[in-house]
């Protein structure tokens, strides 16, 4: 996304005080990603986005992971800074939105914050409007041994391919991307549909049984996932019934779980997805499809 924007992208680490150490892998790549998304988001083009993870040792011997997002965006104002982490808040008011073309769900940082508040972490943002904003992330870290034999291990992970193809409805163009270069590694074709709406109707302009599953983000212009599976779900056909659609989405809590079964979908994932996730999910409801490179 940031050659897509002409952006200037630097990533500099500092020195790690450890080389391993225990934390919700998983948590903390959605909180990175989310972060990193908004910041590429709302920079315009020619901007820079800029990231560096540090660590810290407190005197008590505790350690703290932190990283800091930093770019030369249209920035946020300060009454927007007071509501910042409330769901679905959007400050559409901002005098330098015309300078980026971008639609923000207002979830990323509500997202973040509460994810962050469970680990026990902070989050702090300093922003100037036209001048850019700053977000710095702490997450207290448990340091761990790591023998040269563990260090030298490799995963034992099967490289299974698949053959078919699945529907992947994704209006963020970082979450698409990393969806992408997973299938493609497992050797699943993709079609992407960057809105409910557009979802629906490749569902229906294909023939029965043509698409093996849909993977369909919650929130997304025109139709949202919720709207769309249960448009699919009344579709006359069989296989719209029966088709596996998977709520892919950055909403970790139960109510959104809650709400994605009801409006039938089959089963819930939170972003970032990974490898592991969607091997899963082949592996269980496309275990009669035929494998092979």
């Amino acid at each position: 996304m940031c050659d897509e924007k002409n952006l200037t992208c630097t990533i500099s680490p500092g020195e790690p005080l450890c080389k391993a150490f225990l934390t919700d892998r998983v948590r903390l790549n959605q909180i990175t990603l989310n972060i990193i998304s908004n910041a590429v988001k709302y920079t315009p083009k020619g901007g820079k986005v800029a990231f560096r993870p540090f660590m810290y040792k407190n005197t008590n011997g505790t350690v703290e992971l932190h990283f800091e997002v930093k770019d030369n965006g249209i920035g946020i104002s300060e009454e927007f800074q007071k509501e910042i982490y409330e769901e679905f808040a959007q400050e559409k008011n901002n005098p330098m939105l015309c300078r980026v073309d971008a639609v923000g769900s207002g979830l990323g940082l509500p997202i973040a914050k509460k994810l962050l508040d469970l680990m026990g972490g902070t989050i702090s943002i300093s922003s100037e409007l036209g001048l850019g904003t700053t977000v710095e992330v702490m997450v207290p870290v448990t340091p761990v041994e790591v023998s040269e034999d563990e260090e030298e291990q490799t995963s034992d992970t099967k490289n299974t391919t698949y053959r078919g193809t699945v529907l992947v409805a994704e209006d963020n163009d970082i979450n698409y991307e990393i969806a992408k270069r997973i299938f493609g590694e497992l050797g699943v074709r993709i079609d992407h549909a960057a809105d409910g709406l557009e979802a629906v109707e490749l569902f229906k302009s294909s023939r029965p049984g043509y698409y093996a599953a849909i993977f369909m983000d919650i929130q997304m212009p025109m139709m949202n996932g919720y709207e769309a599976t249960r448009t699919i779900r009344d579709i006359d056909r069989d296989d719209a019934k029966t088709i596996p659609i998977i709520a892919v989405t950055a909403d970790a809590f139960k109510e959104a779980s809650d709400k994605a079964m009801a409006s039938g979908m089959t089963e819930f994932v939170t972003k970032p997805i990974t490898a592991e996730q969607i091997e899963g999910i082949l592996n269980k409801y496309l275990g009669s499809f035929p494998k092979g490179a």
